[in-house]
């Protein structure tokens, strides 16, 4: 059998054929055979000439078993050629049911007369071991004797012989010798070896052109092996250039010659639409063919037909039954495909073990699609014991193989540290590798890793490409992501339109993250014209998706009453279903709404629980909330320390309520001690946002003193600030610091 490039390898049985039945080949023989009647006994003359002529006519009819019978006449007169002849058709099964033993003996007895081309026959039953025990060394010597005597048969065994190293020192160069000079001799099969030769480089240099020359003038010759090769070469571009016709052409002329590896790629070519119009139904017709005829790669095309319902009906379990037949023989893609046919249950019972067993054995023959989806089985823990480490190396091992799906999947890997140490340049590495191969998933990672900055300087024009890469080819992840970039101006002029357009593509395909950002811009009514019910539908549409963000905006909608009708009681579940998920302003609301009773019974524990969650994400507000809680008491015991420390937090946020409060606190010593320094503090940074009561209470701390010591300009311009903004109490204290001589003039 051929390499699937076509060409011979070192360990190729090259099958000799001297037994081939050509009818210019029979006429010469049927020559020798009246010279041998004219020669011999008069008495003999008229009965071999009278089997001759019968011979001639059953040839010419192709009635085999008339010529079969007119031989064995013949031979049994004693004639060595027509026992040559009679030992042939034993060999083929031809006019006579196949016989290997009678064959060689009547070849052993032409050979005894001298005959080459029954020499050459006998070597090959003894190469063989077909009918008589295999001898290489008698094989050897049968074939020097037909070559010596210039058999063209003789000199293509003795070639084969050199070629396995059989009975004789193996060399390649030397199987070239003798093919050439078979060829010279007019050997067919020497010619089609001399093509292999050159294809593989078996003795001499590899020359695919000079391979293709000698495959042709084999084929040329009716030689059907070679046609299909040349079919192969004319597809592939083997030593000539690529023709989709041509190689339709000997495809046809291989399979009508009942040649199997021809009638696969006739079905290939059909399958295909190469050089033929394309046809599913003779594809399978002609894969039928081949699989009778034992092709394994035509049974794989059968069961595979069979499989997606091309070209036959689908039946899964003919396409069970085809695809086993080639597994077990050994066909690495059969093999990947049926432990796939376990792993969904398709025309089997479903069965995880024996989906492993079948994609682990097309493993071991480097198949990548197998690789990959073993690879999977280990990370899942299905069919076998799981284990991200194993699942790591079988990608890695059909990642180098090219499978670009299994170079994304490893990037993922290395992106997480799952089978592997973490590592994002190598997962750059293997994402620009399955992008470039238009894998959308690494294109839409890429993009994401050129945003971020992780494992690749960060690019954002690179990220938009990559992402629009990922979003033409309808991922919408990437759809989403390409909105957001658009509505950013990130790697792009900013364009809230083309935003909405990417967005809603996403949307439609189902990514709620792309209908809560759709459903945002109808609401503020940017890249769109503003529209509550739109904003509506597709803010739902994303919270039914179980969107976070969505969830929580379409209890705003539904709490403001824009889009819908306002339904408080459904503001809540909304909210809920968001605080569940970890919204933190969700949490608060569900807090505040506690709190209040509003729309919901009135529940300060309750309250408290939500609000505490929020403000562990740290919500400001909620951290505010849970200070005054702890503050007062409400759903938890009275803790002033409490109270301050979550203030503490919100005050860092900038919260004005939680600034007051702490002031007051660290000048009156409420639950910490007192603190004047501290109270100034937080009072400065109130007033600052022109807080009325932070510009009075620093009136009143001025006046007193910090440490003791009053400060009676600041005093007086704090009071003023207050007054200026309606403070009555403040201008009070103006008058009494006027009365007692500690206003200052100056500061007005």
């Amino acid at each position: 059998m051929s390499n699937n490039d076509g060409s011979l390898d070192a360990n190729t049985t090259v099958i000799s054929a001297p037994v081939r039945r050509h009818g210019r080949i029979l006429f010469i023989i049927l020559a020798l055979l009246a010279a041998y009647v004219l020669l011999g006994p008069l008495r003999n003359y008229y009965a071999q000439w009278s089997a001759i002529r019968k011979v001639q006519a059953a040839h010419l009819a192709k009635d085999y078993e008339e010529e079969f019978r007119q031989l064995s006449v013949l031979a049994s007169m004693g004639n060595r050629d027509a026992q040559g002849y009679l030992g042939a058709m034993y060999w083929r099964g031809e006019g006579t049911a196949q016989n290997d033993e009678q064959a060689v003996y009547w070849w052993r007895k032409s050979a005894d007369g001298g005959i080459a081309e029954a020499e050459a026959s006998l070597s090959q039953a003894y190469s063989l071991g077909r009918g008589v025990a295999k001898d290489d060394q008698l094989a050897a010597s049968l074939a020097r004797k037909a070559a010596d005597k210039g058999n063209a048969n003789g000199e293509y065994q003795l070639g084969v012989l050199y070629l396995q190293g059989q009975g004789v020192v193996k060399s390649a160069e030397q199987a070239v010798y003798w093919w050439r000079k078979a060829v010279d001799a007019g050997s067919v099969e020497a010619a089609y070896s001399l093509g292999q030769a050159y294809y593989s480089g078996l003795g001499v240099k590899i020359d695919d052109k000079t391979g293709a020359i000698w495959t042709r003038r084999a084929a040329d010759k009716g030689h059907s092996e070679a046609a299909y090769v040349l079919s192969r070469a004319y597809k592939f571009g083997l030593g000539v250039e690529k023709d989709s016709q041509l190689a339709a052409t000997w495809a046809r002329k291989a399979a009508d010659q009942g040649n199997a590896d021809g009638q696969w790629m006739l079905g290939v070519l059909y399958h295909l639409g190469e050089g033929l119009t394309q046809n599913d139904s003779l594809a399978f017709q002609w894969w039928m063919k081949a699989a009778a005829g034992g092709v394994m790669q035509a049974q794989y095309s059968v069961g595979t037909a069979y499989a997606t319902g091309k070209g036959v009906g689908k039946d899964d379990a003919q396409a069970l039954l085809w695809m086993s037949r080639a597994a077990n023989r050994g066909d690495a893609l059969a093999q990947s495909s049926l432990g796939s046919m376990y792993w969904l249950g398709m025309g089997v019972r479903q069965d995880d073990v024996q989906a492993v067993a079948w994609w682990r054995k097309a493993s071991e023959q480097g198949n990548a699609e197998a690789q990959l989806l073993l690879g999977n089985a280990y990370l899942k823990g299905r069919g076998v014991a799981q284990s991200s480490r194993d699942g790591a190396a079988w990608w890695l091992k059909a990642a180098d193989a090219g499978n670009a799906d299994a170079q994304g999947q490893l990037g993922i890997l290395y992106h997480q540290g799952l089978g592997v140490a973490r590592d994002d340049r190598l997962a750059v590495k293997w994402w620009i590798k399955a992008a470039a191969s238009g894998v959308a998933v690494a294109q839409y990672s890429l993009a994401n890793a050129y945003r971020t900055g992780n494992g690749i300087a960060r690019d954002d024009a690179q990220a938009f490409y990559w992402m629009n890469k990922a979003a033409d080819q309808g991922t919408p992840l990437a759809q989403s992501a390409l909105g957001g970039m658009y509505a950013a101006g990130a790697g792009v002029p900013q364009d809230h339109a083309q935003a909405a357009v990417w967005w809603r593509k996403g949307a439609e395909a189902g990514n709620a993250e792309a209908g809560y950002n759709l459903g945002r811009a109808y609401l503020l009514g940017e890249g769109v014209e503003n529209n509550d019910r739109l904003a509506a539908e597709w803010t739902q549409m994303a919270a039914d998706g179980g969107n976070a963000d969505a969830q929580y905006q379409l209890g705003i909608l539904y709490h403001e009453g824009r889009g819908f009708a306002r339904d408080g009681g459904l503001a809540f579940q909304w909210w809920m279903k968001a605080a569940v998920k970890g919204h933190a302003v969700a949490q608060y609301n569900i807090g505040t709404m506690y709190g209040l009773g509003q729309d919901v019974k009135r529940d300060d524990g309750q309250a408290l629980a939500w609000l505490s969650k929020a403000a562990e994400q740290g919500n400001a507000e909620a951290e505010e909330a849970v200070g005054n809680a702890y503050s007062t008491g409400t759903g938890v015991s009275e803790s002033k320390a409490n109270a301050i420390a979550w203030w503490l937090k919100a005050a860092r946020q900038g919260k004005l309520n939680s600034k007051l409060s702490l002031a007051y606190a660290y000048a009156n010593g409420v639950g910490v001690a007192r603190d004047d320094k501290a109270a100034e503090t937080w009072w400065l940074e109130a007033a600052q946002v022109g807080n009325v009561d932070a510009e009075f209470s620093l009136g009143t701390l001025y006046l007193r003193g910090i440490d003791g010591k009053p400060n009676y300009p600041e005093a007086t311009k704090w009071f003023l600030k207050a007054a200026e903004h309606g403070n009555a109490q403040a201008k009070t204290y103006i008058e009494l610091m006027k009365e007692s001589g500690q206003f200052d003039s100056k500061t007005l």
